[in-house]
């Protein structure tokens, strides 16, 4: 699969600092284990906007193996009803592979949380083991009619925007 120079969905998905560094922190301890894990991004979709913006990490219980996850069918749930309790919707899954290859595997296809329009589906490689805690190595794919699409490098940076979560001006003139 070649990726893709643009996003089908066009939406932008704003990711506060907080979130990256909660995710890489849950990485963790399965990166000094060597296995794979995943973290969920939820937060708010507006009506009439294209710029949705992540708010909270979900991180699952999930069945860690050296190549694959599996989180359950009753942990899927109690996520998506403790988040919706606040409104919030799930945007993006994160996770991590062993190796540089993020790609999406076939298992990665078949096994997504969801796979509706707009879904993204990020992928840390090296089990997500980082210090700087950024995205330039992880790879993006979309969700467009039941079908994954990985994003170029650009057009994933155009879909997911990292931004300060907060800003201390003082003795700034």
């Amino acid at each position: 699969m070649r990726p893709i120079r643009q996003s089908k969905s066009g939406r932008v998905l704003l990711v506060p600092k907080h979130v990256v560094r909660q995710s890489y922190e849950a990485f963790g301890d399965y990166c000094r284990q060597r296995l794979e894990s995943v973290v969920y991004w939820y937060g708010l979709e507006t009506p009439g906007s294209s710029t949705d913006v992540a708010v909270a990490v979900a991180i699952p219980d999930a069945q860690c193996h050296p190549t694959w996850y599996e989180v359950s069918a009753e942990q899927a749930s109690a996520m998506r009803t403790t988040m919706a309790t606040a409104s919030l919707v799930c945007l993006a899954q994160f996770h991590t592979h062993p190796w540089k290859n993020t790609r999406h595997s076939l298992y990665d296809d078949r096994n997504s949380i969801s796979i509706r329009n707009g879904f993204l589906s990020l992928v840390a490689p090296n089990y997500g083991c980082r210090q700087d805690l950024g995205l330039e190595e992880v790879s993006v794919h979309e969700a467009w009619d039941v079908r994954w699409y990985l994003l170029a490098k650009p057009a994933g940076q155009r879909r997911i925007r990292i931004v300060d979560d907060a800003v201390d001006l003082r003795g700034v003139r």
